[in-house]
């Protein structure tokens, strides 16, 4: 279960600045600390050493020593540093006289004689040379030192310690260090959250006037590469989506006028005979509207079929092994009786390729009817095989299109130089698409030739 969800950009980089830089502080304190502690360590213990041994050759060189009145030390070097001379009595351990170098030791209240014996109890039996010690005694840490002195019968031994004390102050300097970095931290993962945060919103807002059609200026470049690649996106997205809906507005205003015109010339029939004021016979306006009535049911119907074509395509299931010359040679047999004035002209290789043939069939027949809608006395086919490929030339001998309007004549605003909207190239291009093909027109001389190329 999840406690909370870091949501927001800005939490997410303040989460990651704080965790990096606590990671960090936390890892380079540890490391410092643990070097400086060591080698306060080494110096303490170089300085023992030292004053130990210095310690030790005065005592052995002093032939004033007397029990009762041990040597005084007036060097200042060393007065962290202290010491205790302890004789063995007997042999036992338990009959020892500890001597406190500096005095003062009792006066600050420290139990001299239980320290010493607590030292002592480190000497090993077979230790003949100085040898430091760290342990741990009524909760505080010492670093000492035990030799033996040589000064009468009596055994003795000089033990100089030191107490290690924590300095806190680093610790304390440590965590100031951390604290303020974090702050730092913040501030700066404030200041990128902005940063990064505002031109997301600026396209947060750009995408809902998109979506809502309210097309606005192109969002100005950002001069992250990343932010800046998302914003020439949706300006490329906005700039289509303009078009397109532009396009789909005229395209909705030559169709309702389309559908308008024939609707019109029905209702006007159909009153017409209901008032008896029919120009000709009854036969003639029934057949008016009859004719206006098939006008508009198969432009509906090539609306709609162009609506559906691209789930019609993607869901067909009847995929065979298609005859290209075969299916031309059809359609030109069945458009030859609809014009007695157009010749028509085919050379056709045997072909084949994969496809749907109704669908294919489709895109032929809006080809032709295109060509015999502008062809003025003359259609000519070619169909051959060339590196895999069928070619197929349908030519017809129709005025020049303007060369401005040839790129966009396969699209599904497109409106002919007569004014007139159609689907049918749209529909054609589509499917010739759909089975990785593709159509072009070109003006040639004496008139205009269609190229489809299809993959055998």
């Amino acid at each position: 279960m999840k406690f909370f969800s870091l949501h927001s950009l800005t939490m997410r980089i303040w989460t990651i600045f704080i965790v990096l830089t606590t990671v960090i502080i936390s890892a380079i304190s540890l490391i410092t600390l643990t070097i400086i502690n060591k080698q306060n360590q080494t110096n303490q213990v170089q300085s023992l050493l030292i004053g130990h041994e210095t310690i030790t050759q005065i005592m052995t060189n002093n032939t004033t020593f007397s029990d009762s009145k041990p040597p005084r030390l007036g060097s200042t070097d060393f007065r962290h540093i202290q010491h205790l001379l302890i004789k063995c009595t007997s042999s036992t351990t338990s009959n020892l006289e500890i001597f406190p170098l500096d005095p003062r030791l009792k006066e600050q209240g420290i139990n001299v004689d239980t320290l010493g014996k607590w030292l002592f109890d480190h000497l090993s039996d077979s230790a003949s040379s100085s040898i430091y010690y760290k342990d741990t005694f009524e909760g505080t840490e010492y670093l000492f030192v035990i030799s033996s002195i040589s000064t009468d019968e009596i055994p003795s031994y000089l033990v100089s310690y030191v107490i290690l004390l924590k300095d806190n102050r680093l610790i304390y300097f440590t965590i100031l260090i951390g604290i303020l970095f974090i702050i730092i931290s913040l501030i700066g993962a404030k200041t990128i959250s902005i940063y990064i945060s505002k031109p997301l919103k600026q396209l947060e807002v750009q995408t809902l006037k998109i979506a809502s059609k309210d097309w606005i200026a192109p969002m100005p470049p950002s001069d992250i590469t990343e932010i800046n690649s998302v914003i020439h996106s949706i300006n490329n997205m906005q700039q289509a989506l303009q078009i397109a809906d532009k396009e789909q507005q005229q395209f909705l205003q030559s169709i309702s006028h389309d559908l308008k015109t024939p609707i019109m010339v029905i209702i006007a029939h159909a009153q017409a005979i209901i008032d008896h004021m029919y120009i000709d016979d009854l036969e003639s306006t029934a057949e008016i509207i009859k004719t206006e009535g098939e006008k508009l049911d198969a432009r509906v119907k090539q609306i709609l079929y162009f609506n559906t074509l691209d789930y019609a395509l993607i869901n067909q299931d009847t995929i065979t092994s298609v005859d290209l010359d075969l299916l031309l040679k059809e359609l030109v047999e069945h458009f030859q009786p609809l014009s007695s004035s157009l010749k028509w002209q085919s050379t056709l290789t045997p072909v084949q390729i994969t496809g749907n043939i109704e669908r294919l069939q489709v895109a032929f027949e809006n080809i032709l009817t295109n060509q015999m809608r502008y062809a003025y006395h003359l259609i000519k086919i070619v169909l051959r095989i060339d590196n895999n490929l069928a070619i197929i030339h349908i030519f017809n001998d129709g005025a020049p299109i303007d060369e401005a309007l040839l790129p966009h004549i396969f699209e599904e605003f497109y409106k002919d130089s007569k004014g007139n909207f159609g689907l049918g190239l749209a529909i054609a291009k589509k499917i010739i698409n759909f089975y990785e093909g593709s159509i072009s027109a070109t003006n040639e001389t004496g008139g205009v030739c269609f190229k489809i190329i299809l993959p055998l």
